[in-house]
Order: C-alpha cells, then structure tokens, then sequence
C-alpha cells in the first residue's frame, strides 16, 4: 500500500482550520472548512509539508478521571491537560493543551452503542490499543494500552470484555485497524468463538476510501468540532 497520500478540494482555502497526526515517520494533515469538510488531505514527510495546523495527539497515555476526583494527584502519570469526553468525565494527559486522538474514538464508539449497548470497540495502530466498554448502553471502561503483539492485544481486549462483565449477556465487537491486524485479530477470534465487526468508513471526500490509514484520518476529521482541551 502507497503510504503518501494528496488531495486537495477546489474550494480549498489557506483560512481552513487545519490538523495533523505524527505517525509511521510522517504527517497526517487535513483542513476543513467551518462546516469540517474536507478541502485537503495529506499524507508524506514532515519536510514536505508547510502547513501543519493543530497537533493532535494518540500514542499518549492518559487517564479517564470522573468530575469529583479531578483534584486527585494520579498514581504514575503527569497530567497537565484534561478535557471533556462527556458530561461529568474527563481525559486527562500530559499533552500541552494539545487534543488527543481518543476524544474522536470515544465518540464514534458512543456513536456505535446506541445501535449495540454491549459494545467491546477495540482501536490499534503500531502497538497501541485503545478498549472502550459499554454495557447496556453506559461507558463503562476505557484505556491505551502497549501490545507487543496480537496475542497481547487479545488479551487487554477480552480481559476489558471479562471486567466490565458485558461478557455475561450477548456483546459486540467492533474493530478499527489497519487491515492486516484485523484479519489476524478476527483468526484469533475465531478460535474462541468470537466475531468482530469492522468500522465503515463515511465518504470523508471524493477518493478518500482509497486513502491508506484510514483508521487515523477518520478520526482527525472530526477533531476540531470535539472539546478544546485545558489546564489539569
């Protein structure tokens, strides 16, 4: 797969808010317009790119803290950042008032468990796994974890699956991923008796369900209509 990546709209326009992801050795950027269409998407090294707008954060730990214990000092990770996931809970970090990429992830599986409240959503790219839980319909759970390998990701997927208890009634499984993970990920799967269904993509513009990374570029879409981060 063609890891470089260019697409410009006609009414492309300078004044586009515009936000990047550093990953795979390169830039992810795109500008929208102030409705979030996509006027530009592009994808290659950081030399070869000008403008790079707001960046957006995802291989950060973090830690999803509820309102009344934000003034808690937590155990093992600096925190200078937080915002909003939903009312009442926060994601916090160290990231300079930077966004991070599980605020979109967040949303997109809320999103899925209103259709599936028994949601197990499970987001990877490069050894890094976001798990997010809902029962009945509740966010229940949710963490970055460092997967060294398939097996492990199995593991910090199912051991979520198994703390929350969504196990105990019929649940969903939803992957986002490149697709080579998924395949390996749903053999694996099979093997307990387990299927995964696969995020599909909206047409973000014209060519971009060609794009490669779409598991990244999906989501730094819609950063700059989601919660403006602020001082811990």
């Amino acid at each position: 797969m063609e890891s470089n990546w260019e697409y410009r709209a006609t009414e492309w326009s300078p004044s586009d808010v515009i936000v990047s992801l550093k990953h795979n050795g390169m830039l992810n950027v795109m500008s929208m317009d102030s409705e979030l269409k996509v006027t530009s998407h592009q994808i290659d090294n950081k030399s070869k790119i000008e403008q790079r707008g707001q960046a957006v954060l995802w291989n950060r730990e973090f830690q999803i803290i509820p309102e009344q214990f934000l003034n808690a000092e937590p155990d093992g990770l600096e925190i200078d950042t937080k915002t909003v996931l939903k009312p009442g809970i926060y994601l916090c970090y160290k990231g300079k008032h930077r966004q991070h990429l599980f605020q979109s992830v967040f949303v997109q599986a809320e999103q899925i468990s209103r259709k599936h409240p028994n949601l197990l959503f499970v987001w990877h790219h490069e050894g890094i796994l976001y798990v997010l839980c809902f029962k009945n319909g509740n966010f229940v759970f949710g963490n970055l974890f460092k997967a060294s390998d398939l097996q492990e990701a199995i593991y910090f997927a199912l051991s979520a699956a198994q703390d929350t208890e969504i196990h105990r009634s019929e649940f969903v499984i939803f992957t986002d991923a490149q697709m080579d993970f998924i395949e390996d990920f749903q053999a694996k799967l099979n093997k307990l008796e387990l299927n995964t269904e696969v995020m599909k993509y909206d047409w973000l513009y014209p060519q971009f369900l060609t794009s490669p990374f779409r598991h990244l570029s999906y989501y730094l879409q819609k950063m700059p209509g989601l919660s403006v981060p602020e001082d811990y």
